[in-house]
């Protein structure tokens, strides 16, 4: 089947030297194993402004509809796969990061989503495969994660492995 891809990108200068790292999942969560519940928040401070541009395009380039199964690609801690389950979609949140999982589960626990909405799925990433059958998702996000993987053509084969035929991919990257 045929996937539309969307990506964007958006320059953004200062945002710190690991803007250009790559992910490596132990690494990475012995990283987040420090966290103390203001991940999100120093996020949103440091890159806010320069974000939002990206953020809010994905949201129009998604084309949501209520009960669609969107994968949130480096969910980290929650953030948007929160906003996505309270529109009403399954979400399913991948991270190579246990700690960020467990974060974002704990956050869905402290505040429920309104209303009967699908559960939230958490899954680990091993940074190579997705653990999910072929085609068993309409949607991928992936809000500013792609850059960071070792082998992006190999994250994007495994997106579109698991995205239906005619699914969307939406892809924010820093850049050019």
């Amino acid at each position: 089947g045929k996937h539309e891809l969307l990506v964007l990108t958006k320059s953004v200068p200062n945002i710190g030297s690991n803007s250009c790292a790559t992910i490596n999942p132990s690494q990475t969560q012995h990283e987040m194993s420090d966290l103390d519940g203001t991940y999100d928040f120093g996020y949103t401070v440091t890159a806010s402004t320069d974000a939002a541009v990206p953020v809010g395009a994905q949201v129009q380039g998604l084309q949501l509809t209520a009960g669609a199964t969107v994968l949130d690609f480096g969910a980290g801690t929650g953030w948007f796969a929160r906003f996505l389950t309270q529109l009403g979609c399954r979400v399913v949140l991948l991270d190579v990061s246990q700690t960020a999982l467990a974060k974002a589960r704990e956050l869905y626990e402290r505040q429920p989503i309104i209303g009967d909405r699908p559960a939230p799925e958490f899954l680990l990433f091993d940074g190579r495969t997705i653990p999910l059958p072929d085609a068993s998702v309409d949607v991928v996000l992936c809000a500013l994660g792609l850059m960071y993987m070792p082998d992006p053509e190999r994250a994007v084969a495994e997106m579109r492995r698991v995205l239906r035929p005619g699914g969307r991919l939406v892809a924010a990257v820093w850049g050019e």
